[in-house]
């Protein structure tokens, strides 16, 4: 099945882990670098018990550790949670 959301801040590699984001189990959060970086958790028993149960948690601070810098989270279960630098919530692209 092909993905017909899309962000528009994020390259295609981002779009493809929106895409799988989207079909992933809740709870499930999406964190955004300011360099296009996203990621994606779901559920609350992370693989690697290094990384907190908490997926807001955890999409943060993976996010901050692969993207080498601070993420904003994007996506909580199925809320845009995203304000951007104005304050102004963004809207997911149908």
């Amino acid at each position: 099945m092909r993905c017909r959301r899309r962000l528009s801040r994020l390259p295609a590699k981002g779009q493809e882990r929106f895409c799988a984001f989207l079909a992933k189990a809740l709870p499930r959060a999406f964190s955004i670098s300011p360099n296009g970086y996203s990621l994606s958790v779901s559920g609350t028993q992370p693989d690697d018990k290094r990384y907190p149960a908490d997926p807001v948690q955890r999409a943060l601070q993976m996010c901050r550790e692969f993207a080498g810098r601070d993420c904003e989270l994007y996506l909580l279960d199925d809320r845009i949670v995203f304000h951007g630098p104005q304050g102004a919530a963004r809207t997911v692209a149908q």
